[in-house]
Protein backbone atom coordinates (compact mmCIF):
# COMPACT_ATOMS: atom_id res chain seq x y z
CA UNK A 1 0.00 0.00 0.00
CA UNK A 2 2.99 2.64 0.95
CA UNK A 3 4.38 1.39 -2.53
CA UNK A 4 1.08 2.34 -4.54
CA UNK A 5 0.89 5.54 -2.72
CA UNK A 6 4.34 6.91 -3.18
CA UNK A 7 3.69 6.04 -7.28
CA UNK A 8 0.01 8.19 -7.04
CA UNK A 9 1.88 11.09 -5.51
CA UNK A 10 4.88 10.93 -8.37
CA UNK A 11 1.81 10.50 -11.05
CA UNK A 12 0.19 13.41 -9.46
CA UNK A 13 3.54 15.49 -8.64
CA UNK A 14 4.44 14.74 -12.74
CA UNK A 15 0.87 15.72 -13.75
CA UNK A 16 1.39 19.44 -11.78
CA UNK A 17 4.75 20.04 -13.20
CA UNK A 18 3.19 19.54 -16.55
CA UNK A 19 0.12 21.35 -16.00
CA UNK A 20 2.48 24.21 -14.35
CA UNK A 21 4.87 24.27 -17.26
CA UNK A 22 2.40 24.29 -19.99
CA UNK A 23 0.23 27.19 -18.00
CA UNK A 24 3.59 29.06 -18.11
CA UNK A 25 4.33 28.64 -21.63
CA UNK A 26 1.21 29.76 -22.29
CA UNK A 27 1.85 32.90 -20.56
CA UNK A 28 4.15 33.70 -22.64
CA UNK A 29 2.85 32.76 -25.69
CA UNK A 30 0.32 35.50 -27.48
CA UNK A 31 -2.72 33.02 -26.19
CA UNK A 32 -2.15 34.42 -22.81
CA UNK A 33 -3.73 37.62 -24.43
CA UNK A 34 -7.04 36.10 -24.98
CA UNK A 35 -9.94 36.83 -22.71
CA UNK A 36 -10.14 35.97 -18.90
CA UNK A 37 -13.49 33.44 -19.62
CA UNK A 38 -11.22 30.98 -21.42
CA UNK A 39 -10.21 28.55 -19.29
CA UNK A 40 -6.61 26.78 -18.76
CA UNK A 41 -7.15 23.21 -21.11
CA UNK A 42 -8.31 25.64 -23.67
CA UNK A 43 -5.12 27.76 -23.62
CA UNK A 44 -3.50 24.73 -23.82
CA UNK A 45 -4.77 23.54 -26.64
CA UNK A 46 -4.55 26.76 -28.94
CA UNK A 47 -0.94 26.95 -27.62
CA UNK A 48 -0.19 23.45 -29.21
CA UNK A 49 -1.20 24.97 -32.22
CA UNK A 50 0.27 27.79 -32.23
CA UNK A 51 3.42 25.92 -31.71
CA UNK A 52 2.32 23.48 -34.83
CA UNK A 53 1.49 26.45 -37.35
CA UNK A 54 5.27 27.70 -36.32
CA UNK A 55 6.50 24.94 -37.13
CA UNK A 56 4.69 24.51 -40.31
CA UNK A 57 5.67 28.04 -41.18
CA UNK A 58 9.36 26.91 -40.89
CA UNK A 59 8.69 24.10 -43.03
CA UNK A 60 7.29 26.70 -45.79
CA UNK A 61 10.26 28.98 -45.51
CA UNK A 62 12.67 25.70 -46.19
CA UNK A 63 9.80 24.48 -49.18
CA UNK A 64 10.75 27.81 -50.75
CA UNK A 65 14.12 27.54 -49.75
CA UNK A 66 14.46 24.71 -51.69
CA UNK A 67 12.11 25.65 -54.86
CA UNK A 68 14.46 28.51 -55.15
CA UNK A 69 17.82 26.28 -55.31
CA UNK A 70 15.73 24.16 -57.31
CA UNK A 71 14.91 27.00 -59.93
CA UNK A 72 18.42 27.87 -60.04
CA UNK A 73 19.33 24.64 -60.81
CA UNK A 74 16.64 24.16 -63.66
CA UNK A 75 17.82 27.84 -64.72
CA UNK A 76 21.47 26.07 -64.96
CA UNK A 77 20.37 22.54 -66.65
CA UNK A 78 18.62 24.90 -69.49
CA UNK A 79 21.63 27.09 -69.99
CA UNK A 80 23.72 24.11 -69.96
CA UNK A 81 21.36 22.49 -72.49
CA UNK A 82 21.47 25.31 -74.68
CA UNK A 83 25.15 25.22 -74.19
CA UNK A 84 25.24 21.74 -75.69
CA UNK A 85 22.43 21.60 -78.75
CA UNK A 86 25.35 24.98 -79.79
CA UNK A 87 28.12 22.61 -79.40
CA UNK A 88 26.04 19.92 -81.48
CA UNK A 89 25.31 22.42 -84.37
CA UNK A 90 28.79 23.21 -84.13
CA UNK A 91 29.57 19.73 -83.83
CA UNK A 92 27.48 19.26 -86.95
CA UNK A 93 28.97 21.82 -89.22
CA UNK A 94 32.69 20.48 -88.44
CA UNK A 95 32.00 17.17 -89.47
CA UNK A 96 30.39 17.66 -92.97
CA UNK A 97 33.35 20.49 -93.34
CA UNK A 98 36.17 17.28 -91.91
CA UNK A 99 34.25 14.86 -94.94
CA UNK A 100 34.86 16.95 -97.54
CA UNK A 101 38.21 17.26 -96.58
CA UNK A 102 38.72 13.57 -96.03
CA UNK A 103 36.97 12.91 -99.24
CA UNK A 104 39.48 15.29 -100.92
CA UNK A 105 42.52 13.58 -99.11
CA UNK A 106 41.48 10.37 -99.84
CA UNK A 107 41.44 11.28 -103.17
CA UNK A 108 44.77 12.63 -103.96
CA UNK A 109 46.57 9.80 -101.59
CA UNK A 110 44.77 7.26 -104.41
CA UNK A 111 46.07 9.45 -106.72
CA UNK A 112 49.76 8.74 -105.21
CA UNK A 113 49.27 5.23 -105.91
CA UNK A 114 47.65 5.22 -109.50
CA UNK A 115 51.27 3.16 -110.89
CA UNK A 116 50.29 0.69 -108.50
CA UNK A 117 48.80 -2.50 -110.28
CA UNK A 118 46.76 -2.85 -106.89
CA UNK A 119 46.21 -0.40 -104.29
CA UNK A 120 46.24 -2.76 -101.36
CA UNK A 121 46.16 -6.58 -100.53
CA UNK A 122 43.23 -8.34 -101.14
CA UNK A 123 41.54 -8.63 -97.78
CA UNK A 124 43.38 -5.77 -96.37
CA UNK A 125 41.87 -2.12 -96.49
CA UNK A 126 44.07 0.90 -97.19
CA UNK A 127 43.90 3.45 -94.26
CA UNK A 128 44.02 6.89 -94.95
CA UNK A 129 44.79 9.65 -92.33
CA UNK A 130 41.96 11.86 -91.42
CA UNK A 131 41.72 15.45 -90.83
CA UNK A 132 40.53 16.87 -87.40
CA UNK A 133 39.05 20.06 -86.20
CA UNK A 134 42.65 21.57 -86.06
CA UNK A 135 43.23 20.95 -89.80
CA UNK A 136 40.62 23.63 -90.85
CA UNK A 137 41.47 26.76 -91.65
CA UNK A 138 39.79 29.16 -91.23
CA UNK A 139 36.81 27.96 -89.01
CA UNK A 140 34.17 26.17 -89.76
CA UNK A 141 32.04 28.93 -90.07
CA UNK A 142 34.04 30.80 -92.57
CA UNK A 143 34.04 28.26 -94.42
CA UNK A 144 30.14 27.59 -94.35
CA UNK A 145 29.79 31.40 -95.61
CA UNK A 146 31.34 30.87 -98.77
CA UNK A 147 30.15 27.43 -99.17
CA UNK A 148 26.48 27.98 -99.19
CA UNK A 149 26.45 31.09 -102.40
CA UNK A 150 29.00 28.91 -104.36
CA UNK A 151 26.62 25.99 -103.47
CA UNK A 152 23.71 27.68 -104.61
CA UNK A 153 25.05 28.83 -107.37
CA UNK A 154 25.81 25.24 -108.31
CA UNK A 155 22.77 23.84 -107.34
CA UNK A 156 21.06 26.76 -109.75
CA UNK A 157 23.51 25.93 -112.80
CA UNK A 158 23.40 22.41 -112.81
CA UNK A 159 19.28 22.75 -112.48
CA UNK A 160 19.31 24.87 -115.44
CA UNK A 161 21.90 22.56 -117.28
CA UNK A 162 19.40 19.72 -116.60
CA UNK A 163 16.23 21.21 -118.33
CA UNK A 164 17.71 22.65 -120.99
CA UNK A 165 19.26 18.79 -122.36
CA UNK A 166 15.89 17.56 -121.99
CA UNK A 167 14.19 20.68 -124.13
CA UNK A 168 16.97 20.40 -126.58
CA UNK A 169 17.17 16.53 -127.09
CA UNK A 170 13.57 16.72 -126.58
CA UNK A 171 12.96 19.40 -129.64
CA UNK A 172 15.55 17.02 -132.10
CA UNK A 173 14.84 13.06 -131.32
CA UNK A 174 11.28 13.59 -130.41
CA UNK A 175 9.73 16.19 -132.19
CA UNK A 176 11.46 16.30 -135.85
CA UNK A 177 12.58 13.01 -135.33
CA UNK A 178 16.46 14.20 -136.01
CA UNK A 179 18.66 11.69 -135.14
CA UNK A 180 20.52 12.00 -138.42
CA UNK A 181 20.98 15.66 -137.79
CA UNK A 182 23.77 14.57 -134.49
CA UNK A 183 26.65 14.94 -136.14
CA UNK A 184 25.95 17.68 -138.27
CA UNK A 185 24.98 19.85 -135.09
CA UNK A 186 27.81 18.90 -132.90
CA UNK A 187 30.35 19.31 -135.84
CA UNK A 188 29.66 22.10 -138.24
CA UNK A 189 27.62 24.16 -135.79
CA UNK A 190 27.75 23.38 -131.99
CA UNK A 191 31.65 23.66 -132.46
CA UNK A 192 31.53 26.94 -134.60
CA UNK A 193 29.33 28.70 -131.94
CA UNK A 194 31.57 27.54 -128.98
CA UNK A 195 34.55 29.20 -130.36
CA UNK A 196 32.60 32.07 -131.36
CA UNK A 197 31.22 32.27 -128.17
CA UNK A 198 34.78 32.15 -126.30
CA UNK A 199 36.12 34.67 -128.27
CA UNK A 200 33.25 36.60 -127.23
CA UNK A 201 34.06 35.70 -123.63
CA UNK A 202 37.63 36.60 -124.08
CA UNK A 203 36.86 40.12 -125.39
CA UNK A 204 34.50 40.44 -122.01
CA UNK A 205 37.17 39.59 -119.82
CA UNK A 206 39.75 42.17 -121.35
CA UNK A 207 36.78 45.13 -121.09
CA UNK A 208 35.22 44.74 -117.88
CA UNK A 209 36.07 44.20 -114.75
CA UNK A 210 35.85 40.25 -113.09
CA UNK A 211 33.08 40.91 -110.76
CA UNK A 212 30.65 41.37 -113.51
CA UNK A 213 32.03 38.98 -116.09
CA UNK A 214 29.75 36.23 -114.76
CA UNK A 215 26.57 38.69 -115.16
CA UNK A 216 27.70 39.30 -118.63
CA UNK A 217 28.41 35.92 -119.94
CA UNK A 218 25.46 34.26 -118.67
CA UNK A 219 22.89 36.79 -119.91
CA UNK A 220 23.44 36.98 -124.18
CA UNK A 221 22.28 33.22 -123.02
CA UNK A 222 19.34 33.92 -120.87
CA UNK A 223 18.17 36.31 -122.88
CA UNK A 224 18.24 34.20 -126.05
CA UNK A 225 16.26 31.46 -124.57
CA UNK A 226 14.01 33.57 -123.49
CA UNK A 227 13.74 35.25 -126.86
CA UNK A 228 12.49 31.67 -128.41
CA UNK A 229 10.33 30.43 -126.06
CA UNK A 230 8.09 33.76 -126.83
CA UNK A 231 8.93 34.49 -130.59
CA UNK A 232 10.90 31.31 -132.18
CA UNK A 233 8.97 28.81 -131.03
CA UNK A 234 5.70 29.97 -131.35
CA UNK A 235 6.43 31.08 -134.95
CA UNK A 236 8.37 27.66 -136.13
CA UNK A 237 5.57 26.97 -138.44
CA UNK A 238 6.10 29.51 -140.63
CA UNK A 239 9.78 30.19 -140.23
CA UNK A 240 11.28 26.58 -140.83
CA UNK A 241 11.15 26.28 -145.03
CA UNK A 242 8.48 23.09 -144.69
CA UNK A 243 9.27 20.26 -147.23
CA UNK A 244 13.06 21.42 -147.87
CA UNK A 245 14.33 17.61 -146.92
CA UNK A 246 11.33 15.86 -148.84
CA UNK A 247 12.17 18.34 -152.27
CA UNK A 248 15.50 17.66 -151.84
CA UNK A 249 15.71 13.66 -151.40
CA UNK A 250 16.00 12.30 -154.59
CA UNK A 251 19.36 14.94 -155.55
CA UNK A 252 20.91 15.13 -152.28
CA UNK A 253 23.27 12.28 -151.24
CA UNK A 254 21.54 10.03 -148.14
CA UNK A 255 24.72 11.11 -146.20
CA UNK A 256 24.02 14.48 -146.03
CA UNK A 257 20.19 14.84 -145.48
CA UNK A 258 20.70 15.48 -141.34
CA UNK A 259 22.41 18.65 -142.89
CA UNK A 260 19.67 19.27 -145.01
CA UNK A 261 17.52 18.81 -141.78
CA UNK A 262 19.76 21.09 -139.75
CA UNK A 263 18.60 23.48 -141.96
CA UNK A 264 14.78 22.97 -142.53
CA UNK A 265 14.44 22.96 -138.98
CA UNK A 266 17.18 25.79 -137.75
CA UNK A 267 15.10 27.48 -135.31
CA UNK A 268 15.48 23.95 -133.14
CA UNK A 269 19.44 23.54 -134.19
CA UNK A 270 19.99 26.80 -132.98
CA UNK A 271 18.19 26.38 -129.79
CA UNK A 272 20.27 22.84 -129.32
CA UNK A 273 23.66 24.51 -129.69
CA UNK A 274 23.10 27.52 -127.42
CA UNK A 275 21.93 25.11 -124.75
CA UNK A 276 24.85 23.37 -125.52
CA UNK A 277 27.09 26.31 -124.19
CA UNK A 278 25.81 26.15 -120.64
CA UNK A 279 27.43 23.77 -119.40
CA UNK A 280 31.06 24.94 -120.62
CA UNK A 281 30.48 28.95 -119.84
CA UNK A 282 28.24 29.04 -116.78
CA UNK A 283 29.55 25.43 -115.00
CA UNK A 284 33.11 24.60 -116.63
CA UNK A 285 34.45 28.11 -117.40
CA UNK A 286 32.34 30.91 -115.15
CA UNK A 287 31.25 28.62 -111.95
CA UNK A 288 34.97 27.29 -111.24
CA UNK A 289 36.57 30.10 -112.33
CA UNK A 290 34.26 32.12 -109.44
CA UNK A 291 34.52 29.21 -107.05
CA UNK A 292 39.00 29.02 -107.20
CA UNK A 293 38.46 33.08 -107.10
CA UNK A 294 36.76 32.86 -103.52
CA UNK A 295 38.33 29.55 -102.16
CA UNK A 296 41.95 29.34 -101.02
CA UNK A 297 43.61 25.66 -102.12
CA UNK A 298 43.35 24.58 -97.92
CA UNK A 299 39.67 25.61 -98.12
CA UNK A 300 39.05 23.77 -101.78
CA UNK A 301 39.74 20.43 -99.68
CA UNK A 302 37.09 21.10 -97.55
CA UNK A 303 34.09 23.21 -100.00
CA UNK A 304 34.70 21.22 -103.43
CA UNK A 305 33.89 18.13 -102.76
CA UNK A 306 30.08 19.33 -100.89
CA UNK A 307 29.47 21.34 -103.99
CA UNK A 308 29.34 18.25 -106.00
CA UNK A 309 26.79 17.27 -103.83
CA UNK A 310 24.48 19.90 -104.30
CA UNK A 311 25.14 19.49 -107.92
CA UNK A 312 24.00 15.79 -108.04
CA UNK A 313 21.26 16.89 -105.70
CA UNK A 314 19.98 19.53 -108.19
CA UNK A 315 20.02 16.52 -111.41
CA UNK A 316 17.12 14.59 -109.02
CA UNK A 317 15.24 17.94 -108.49
CA UNK A 318 15.59 19.09 -111.81
CA UNK A 319 14.91 15.51 -113.22
CA UNK A 320 11.64 14.95 -110.80
CA UNK A 321 10.25 19.07 -111.68
CA UNK A 322 10.13 17.97 -115.70
CA UNK A 323 8.42 14.94 -115.02
CA UNK A 324 5.86 17.12 -113.04
CA UNK A 325 5.69 19.31 -115.92
CA UNK A 326 5.51 16.94 -118.66
CA UNK A 327 2.87 15.26 -116.71
CA UNK A 328 0.17 18.05 -118.15
CA UNK A 329 0.79 17.53 -121.75
CA UNK A 330 -1.39 15.49 -122.97
CA UNK A 331 0.48 15.08 -126.61
CA UNK A 332 -0.41 16.90 -130.25
CA UNK A 333 1.31 19.09 -132.27
CA UNK A 334 4.03 21.26 -131.13
CA UNK A 335 1.97 24.22 -130.70
CA UNK A 336 0.34 22.33 -127.42
CA UNK A 337 3.93 22.04 -125.86
CA UNK A 338 4.28 25.90 -125.88
CA UNK A 339 2.12 26.67 -122.43
CA UNK A 340 4.68 23.84 -120.73
CA UNK A 341 7.74 25.54 -123.03
CA UNK A 342 7.05 28.88 -121.36
CA UNK A 343 7.40 27.09 -117.83
CA UNK A 344 10.31 25.13 -118.44
CA UNK A 345 12.35 28.18 -119.61
CA UNK A 346 10.63 30.28 -116.80
CA UNK A 347 12.22 27.85 -114.95
CA UNK A 348 15.84 28.75 -116.11
CA UNK A 349 15.61 32.18 -115.76
CA UNK A 350 14.64 32.01 -111.99
CA UNK A 351 17.16 29.74 -111.16
CA UNK A 352 19.62 32.14 -113.49
CA UNK A 353 18.28 35.16 -111.10
CA UNK A 354 18.76 33.37 -107.84
CA UNK A 355 22.87 32.46 -109.18
CA UNK A 356 22.82 35.96 -109.94
CA UNK A 357 21.74 37.13 -106.39
CA UNK A 358 24.49 34.92 -104.80
CA UNK A 359 26.92 36.15 -106.65
CA UNK A 360 26.09 39.47 -105.63
CA UNK A 361 26.82 38.27 -102.34
CA UNK A 362 29.94 37.18 -102.74
CA UNK A 363 30.79 40.14 -104.55
CA UNK A 364 29.81 41.96 -101.54
CA UNK A 365 31.75 40.24 -99.29
CA UNK A 366 34.51 41.11 -101.00
CA UNK A 367 36.28 37.41 -100.66
CA UNK A 368 39.88 37.07 -102.74
CA UNK A 369 41.98 34.57 -102.49
CA UNK A 370 44.96 35.34 -100.52
CA UNK A 371 47.94 36.13 -102.88
CA UNK A 372 45.66 37.84 -105.68
CA UNK A 373 45.12 41.50 -104.29
CA UNK A 374 48.42 43.26 -105.93
CA UNK A 375 51.02 44.55 -103.78
CA UNK A 376 51.78 48.37 -104.68
CA UNK A 377 51.05 50.12 -107.89
CA UNK A 378 49.42 47.66 -111.03
CA UNK A 379 52.12 47.41 -113.28
CA UNK A 380 49.82 47.46 -116.84
CA UNK A 381 51.08 44.33 -118.97
CA UNK A 382 50.40 44.23 -122.92
CA UNK A 383 47.38 42.33 -124.04
CA UNK A 384 47.97 39.29 -126.14
CA UNK A 385 45.88 39.14 -129.08
CA UNK A 386 43.58 35.58 -129.36
CA UNK A 387 46.26 34.08 -131.70
CA UNK A 388 48.92 34.65 -129.45
CA UNK A 389 46.88 32.86 -126.42
CA UNK A 390 46.08 30.05 -128.84
CA UNK A 391 49.91 29.14 -129.26
CA UNK A 392 50.53 29.77 -125.52
CA UNK A 393 47.68 27.07 -125.21
CA UNK A 394 49.71 24.86 -127.98
CA UNK A 395 52.80 25.08 -126.04
CA UNK A 396 51.52 24.38 -122.69
CA UNK A 397 50.59 20.65 -122.20
CA UNK A 398 48.58 21.08 -119.06
CA UNK A 399 46.19 23.69 -119.97
CA UNK A 400 46.00 22.15 -123.23
CA UNK A 401 45.12 18.71 -121.76
CA UNK A 402 42.39 20.74 -119.76
CA UNK A 403 41.20 22.17 -122.91
CA UNK A 404 41.10 19.17 -124.34
CA UNK A 405 38.95 17.59 -121.65
CA UNK A 406 36.76 20.09 -121.28
CA UNK A 407 36.36 20.08 -125.04
CA UNK A 408 35.86 16.06 -124.99
CA UNK A 409 33.02 16.93 -122.05
CA UNK A 410 31.16 19.50 -124.28
CA UNK A 411 31.16 16.91 -127.28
Amino acid sequence: NSFSRTNKMKIQNSSDFKSRLFARESRRSPVSNLPGQINTSTRISLHKRLIACSASSENCDDSRKLGEEEGKNNKNEIHKMDKDNGQIEKSVAELTLLLGSSWAKTDSHFLEKRRRKRWWKRGVNHKVPLDTISDLNPQPVALWMKLLPLGIIFFCASFNLTILQNLKDSLIYTAVGGQEMIPFLGTWLALPITVSYFFLYNQITERLPSKYTFYAAVTPLLAFFTFFAVVLFPAHMWLHPQGLSANLSGTVPVGLMGLVRVVENWTFSLFFCVAELWGTVVISIGFWTLANEVCSVEEAKSVYPLLGISANFALIVAGNYIKWINGAYKGGNLLAFHPFMLKLVGSVLVGSIVMMLAKSFIDRAGWVKEGDAPKGPKQSKPKKSFREQLDVLRQTPRIRNLTILVIGYGV
